[in-house]
């Protein structure tokens, strides 16, 4: 699970091939809400198997990508603000 600002998109590749489309694991959206007066944790929580190790690509609205190499798989991660 990764905390981070409404409108993040984040993005899984296989360690060592982040931004290339081919290794795609998992991808999602930090939204604020999922329905009529409804509110939840700004977390992007991703499926990703038997993989033990991820690159993310973390793409706040408005702000540069941010990309983490060898993440560790099953652990929250969290952004310094102005990520």
């Amino acid at each position: 699970e990764l905390g981070g600002g409404t409108g993040t998109q984040v993005e899984a590749f296989e360690a060592g091939h982040a931004e290339d489309e081919e290794h795609l694991i998992a991808s999602g959206e930090i939204v604020a809400s999922a329905g009529y007066t409804s509110g939840q944790e700004l977390i992007a929580h991703l499926g990703l198997g038997q993989v033990t190790e991820v690159d993310l690509v973390v793409s706040p609205p408005g702000r540069d990508a941010v990309i983490l190499r060898g993440v560790p798989v099953d652990r929250h991660i969290r952004l310094p603000s102005g990520c």
